[in-house]
């Protein structure tokens, strides 16, 4: 029974190789029958798409920030340059208008009297010692007069020590600027000598020592309408004694002779009619007298300020 057993096994196994065998044959013989067919239908495919390079936007915005910082700095280097030359225009702007004002200055002569004032002492003040201060105002870089005498000047101050004659005293001075224009002031003060100075003049009889010749000085007009205006001045004072005779538009200086006599005449040249001025007298001897004369210009004689002495004034 087992060799009939065996035998059943091995017909089986030998049919299962045969079937496969002819299963082989079958599937060759239609793969060679498909070469005649239609080509099968190509189904199309889109390639892939390759990955993009990753760009490192680190560097990239480095990059960008590098090259803005450059810009800037380029732009703020020409704004520099404009402001520079800005700067370099408005200064040659500015040299050409100086420059354009001090030659139109340079053209035109000046002609302004200079600023001047007498601030101290006050018009009318009576003095009981004779020395008296002046100060006041006037034009920087000017000179201010009294006569043959000169105020000391520090910038717009200026002031000057005088002695005052007994009685009414009207002092006056000349502010003269650099382009020679000239401005006058003046101002009236009272001297009171004390009691015991005149009790002492009227014993002494008016002289101090022998030989003495008491100064008086003594103005004729006054006034005058005549072109050049002038006047006429005279008095007395010690022998060789040096009288100067000073206004602002005209003066000059004359000896008292061997009898003590002076008499000088006073030609204003350039007196603006109409305006009254000051005339001091002075001498070597320290005496100062002032008068006041005015130029009618033929408008109408004009009776003269006889000054500090009486019976000046003559008409002529």
């Amino acid at each position: 029974m087992l060799w009939k057993r065996q035998l059943a096994i091995f017909g089986l196994a030998f049919v299962l190789v045969l079937g496969g065998g002819m299963a082989l044959a079958a599937v060759g013989s239609l793969g060679s029958s498909d070469e005649g067919a239609a080509p099968a239908e190509e189904i199309y495919e889109e390639p892939a798409e390759e990955p993009t390079p990753e760009v490192d936007s680190e560097e990239e915005g480095d990059h960008e920030e590098e090259a803005t910082g450059d810009e800037e700095a380029t732009q703020d280097e020409n704004e520099a340059a404009d402001h520079e030359e800005e700067a370099v225009r408005d200064e040659e702007a500015t040299q050409d208008n100086e420059d354009q004002a001090n030659e139109d200055q340079a053209e035109e002569p000046d002609t302004t009297p200079p600023g001047f004032e007498i601030l101290s002492p006050a018009n009318g003040t009576h003095f009981d010692n004779k020395v008296v201060t002046f100060e006041g105002y006037v034009e920087p870089g000017s000179t201010v007069t009294r006569g043959q005498f000169s105020a000391q000047v520090d910038g717009e101050h200026w002031r000057i020590a005088l002695v005052l004659s007994p009685g009414k005293n009207i002092v006056g001075f000349v502010a003269t600027d650099a382009a020679g224009n000239k401005a006058d002031d003046s101002v009236t003060l009272y001297y009171d000598p004390p009691k015991a100075e005149e009790e002492d003049e009227k014993e002494d009889g008016g002289q101090d020592e022998p030989g003495f010749v008491e100064f008086s000085a003594n103005q004729k007009y006054g006034s005058c309408g005549e072109n050049p205006p002038y006047d006429v001045f005279f008095g007395t004072a010690t022998p060789g004694t040096k009288i100067w005779i000073e206004s602002p538009y005209g003066g000059t200086s004359i000896k008292a002779n061997g009898d003590g006599q002076w008499s000088a005449k006073v030609t204003f040249w350039e007196a603006p009619v109409g305006k009254t001025f000051e005339v001091v007298i002075e001498s070597s001897e320290g005496d100062r007298k002032v008068f006041a004369f005015t130029h009618t210009g033929g408008e109408g004689e004009k009776e003269g300020d006889g000054g500090e002495e009486e019976g000046g004034g003559e008409e002529h």
